[in-house]
């Protein structure tokens, strides 16, 4: 244990400390705890302007106590010099405005050097994502002065990527993304997405100016459109975005906040207009919270991942529906060692109509789970609630819970085994749900570059009348 710390600060390269501090900590000893101290002590002094800061730890004291080690340190802090900025310099910028490179960093020549901000500064300018590196030193110019140099060394302009996947619903799917660095020099981007399915054709573009607004929250503009064959009709939907979005780096977390605008369609469908409106013009606010702790997003081992999503619409809002709609997903994975993982999932929504459904809330907007990333006996959109002719209506509510367990077979090979299960209701007021379906399974992966290639049966334990049996997948990509 920790019981002391004499701190002695020793100011512009005195022989004898010109301060002296005595602190209590009374916390257990570790190199972790120690290094942590010293950074501590350290930033203190790099914000008053004394960028060689120095601390070094020595015991002075090491008694027994039984179980216990008491101890008694003395940190001594040579402060070095105080430096003052001289100038601040880009270098290998050659797209890049300099206009834009200064909104970034707020340093000011003539003030005291502080470390710790020329660093934060140096993130802000990685954060353009303009740059495939972004380097910091210092120039000495006197004694007192330092002029503060960003190196910077620019990527692509303009990336091409294939896309390509499978699903057992969807089959092959493919297409392209285009994504342009740097629009016009002012660190903006743009993406362009496409790809084709044998069920869908979508299209996205996204254009985002990094840290307009206060800078911290990127800017972003986005347009999208979606034809898809679902199980029981065909979804079309046209869809105009405008936001806010925020990387949290403390808590490693994304947050998003975006205006949206949403042309709603449902034809080739027998479902009753009691369900919800087949053609729908939606206005609503989003909220999008993402935090993401897994050790790797293709093969996750170890680590958690939590997913929320919160949707407001009104006709105030320049749109014809009224509803509110949520969605909460978190998954965990844990190693169990020798080579098998356990994996875990859970998943809840629920939407509630404001007023009658036939003139408030989309058909689009009901849930539809089931598939190779949800209940895997049953189809894309089958794990539902139906009528009594066996037509998928959606539900208002649903909870999936999934349980995985992994074996490694060789470094490329495993199987695994699972059981998923789902609870929902046609109606809100039967919240959380009144009707349960159960499937078990197993499956054999192979490991690639590009995610885990799939090939998976899930069993109906409980199938309703028009249910199948079972349903085997072949997909690529992790489950949940």
């Amino acid at each position: 244990m920790v019981r002391s710390v004499r701190k002695e600060v020793f100011y512009d390269r005195a022989k004898e400390s010109n301060e002296t501090e005595n602190l209590q900590p009374d916390t257990p000893y570790s190199r972790v705890w120690q290094q942590n101290f010293i950074q501590a002590i350290k930033t203190n002094y790099y914000a008053r302007g004394y960028p060689d800061t120095e601390v070094t730890i020595e015991v002075t004291e090491y008694k027994p106590q039984g179980k216990l080690v008491e101890m008694a340190l003395l940190a001594r802090v040579q402060t070095g010099s105080k430096i003052k900025v001289g100038e601040i310099r880009f270098e290998g910028h050659r797209k890049t405005r300099e206009s834009v490179l200064n909104r970034r960093v707020e340093i000011e020549e003539g003030s005291l050097l502080d470390r710790v901000k020329a660093e934060h500064e140096r993130y802000r300018l990685s954060r353009l994502g303009v740059f495939d590196s972004v380097g910091l030193r210092y120039d000495a110019v006197d004694d007192e002065t330092r002029d503060v140099v960003y190196e910077l060394h620019e990527g692509k302009k303009l990336e091409f990527s294939l896309l390509f996947g499978y699903g057992s619903y969807e089959m092959l799917r493919g297409g392209f993304e285009l994504d342009q660095n740097n629009v016009f020099g002012l660190g903006h981007h743009v993406r362009l997405r496409a790809a084709q399915s044998f069920k869908s054709s979508s299209g996205d573009y996204t254009y985002t100016i990094p840290e307009l607004i206060r800078s911290r929250f990127d800017t972003f503009f986005n347009a999208s459109a979606l034809r898809r064959e679902e199980i029981s009709f065909t979804r079309e939907e046209f869809t105009v975005n405008a936001g806010l979005h925020e990387y949290y780096r403390p808590i490693f977390s994304d947050a998003i906040l975006r205006y949206s605008y949403q042309v709603l369609g449902a034809t080739d469908t027998t479902v009753p207009a009691t369900e919800g409106k087949s053609s729908a013009n939606v206005g609503a606010f989003i909220g999008d919270f993402k935090h993401d702790r897994r050790d790797n997003p293709l093969y996750p081992h170890k680590g958690y991942k939590v997913f929320a999503n919160l949707e407001a619409a009104s006709d105030a809002l320049a749109g014809n529906a009224n509803y509110e709609r949520f969605e909460l997903a978190t998954s965990l994975h844990h190693s169990l060692g020798g080579g098998r993982w356990i994996h875990l999932g859970v998943t809840h929504g629920a939407l509630f109509p404001n007023g009658d459904r036939a003139e408030n809330l989309p058909f689009n907007k009901r849930f539809f789970p089931g598939g190779e990333n949800s209940v895997r006996g049953f189809q894309q959109g089958e794990a539902a609630p139906r009528d009594e002719n066996g037509n998928v209506l959606g539900a208002e509510c649903y909870l999936t819970a999934n349980i995985e367990f992994e074996q490694a077979l060789t470094p490329a090979w495993s199987i695994v085994g699972f059981v998923d299960s789902i609870g929902f209701a046609r109606r809100i007021g039967h919240y959380p749900f009144d009707e349960e379906l159960y499937s078990v399974g197993g499956g054999l992966r192979w490991r690639t570059i590009v995610g885990p290639i799939r090939l998976e049966y899930g069993h109906n334990l409980n199938p309703r009348a028009h249910d199948p049996s079972g349903t085997l997948h072949f997909s690529l990509g992790f489950p949940f």
